[in-house]
């Protein structure tokens, strides 16, 4: 499959990405940038079923091969990107409370059990010592429950903590942790997804971890569209929230790419100018050096967003994240 290329910051730009090809056809699969040059992506749907195959950008070779197939699983990049660790999601029937670290040499090798299973969740990597699990679900299908729960994870000493239930429970939602321009504080962004009854929302829910006051969710501006199952990236130094495509109320794949920023604790919603040429939902979305793109522009140290054609995953490359490293 091609790859598209989209500047973040210059529509017009012109830009390509090496490899250009992904050889396979995937949803609902998981993604991360190990060793700041491999893209591995693991995991989802393949020729209808589970797949525990891992591959990366441009290879005909597997990568690495899950201990489960699983799917609708949520990741983060740990070990200074070494590792990727990919948590609970379903497989063959069963929600799962297994995880697993897939290193950036292809071994793989199980990681710490969540507290309860879960699909349909997110994960987000606060800093080098603190992850959060929100959301999803403990079961699929019709029957599950749709979780306000959190938990934060200490990455070093494996424990889990309960976090500040959402005020709407919700599944397959996009998350990230976005930095304010004026104030620094760091917050954790959940928007979009389903709520109860499997509906798609457009309501954000935002958490300061830096405020003053005990940890809460605050209601933050609604999508102007909303989607759910939109793959997500943080970008602009940290201060950029972007949703990508996803799938709409009606059930129509989207082309838009949906920019939060917040500016001293006011926080606005953007439809970009920039535009997927293919409306597509069930995707990826990851970081990615500006050594591995070439672009027609000006400037060649701007936000790039990449994307997969047709196999349901996209990719953003856009200036290393540098945001600050305290303990929550």
């Amino acid at each position: 499959m091609l790859t598209e290329v989209f500047d973040l910051e210059d529509p017009n730009a012109v830009c390509s990405v090496s490899p250009q090809y992904f050889h396979h056809s995937l949803r609902f699969a998981t993604s991360g940038l190990l060793s700041e040059r491999e893209l591995v992506i693991c995991g989802g749907y393949k020729g209808g079923s589970e797949t525990d195959e891992c591959w990366t950008l441009g290879s005909t070779a597997e990568f690495a091969t899950l201990d489960n197939p699983r799917t609708d699983t949520a990741s983060i990049v740990l070990d200074a990107g070494q590792t990727l660790w990919i948590t609970g999601g379903h497989s063959f029937g069963s929600t799962l409370r297994t995880t697993e670290m897939v290193s950036a040499s292809g071994i793989v090798s199980s990681g710490p059990n969540l507290p309860e299973q879960r699909e349909d969740h997110c994960l987000v990597k606060i800093n080098v010592t603190t992850a959060m699990l929100i959301g999803g679900s403990d079961s699929g299908g019709s029957g599950g429950e749709i979780s306000t729960k959190t938990w934060f994870y200490h990455i070093r000493s494996g424990q889990w903590r309960n976090g500040p239930e959402l005020s709407t429970g919700r599944i397959i939602q996009s998350c990230g942790l976005l930095n304010d321009k004026g104030n620094g504080h760091r917050i954790v962004v959940v928007t979009g997804g389903w709520r109860a009854f499997y509906q798609t929302t457009g309501s954000t829910e935002l958490l300061d971890l830096d405020s003053d006051g005990p940890l809460q969710w605050d209601v933050g501006p609604s999508l102007p569209q909303a989607v759910d199952r939109a793959p997500s990236v943080v970008a602009k130094g940290g201060t950029s929230f972007i949703v990508v495509g996803g799938l709409s109320s009606s059930s129509y794949h989207t082309d838009n790419l949906q920019e939060l920023q917040c500016q001293n604790g006011d926080c606005t919603w953007t439809v970009l100018d920039q535009s997927l040429n293919v409306p597509r939902c069930c995707g990826v979305a990851v970081m990615v050096p500006n050594s591995m793109v070439t672009c027609q522009e000006s400037n060649p140290s701007k936000s790039i967003l990449i994307q997969l054609a047709r196999v349901h995953i996209h990719f953003f490359s856009p200036r290393p994240f540098d945001g600050r490293q305290k303990i929550q």
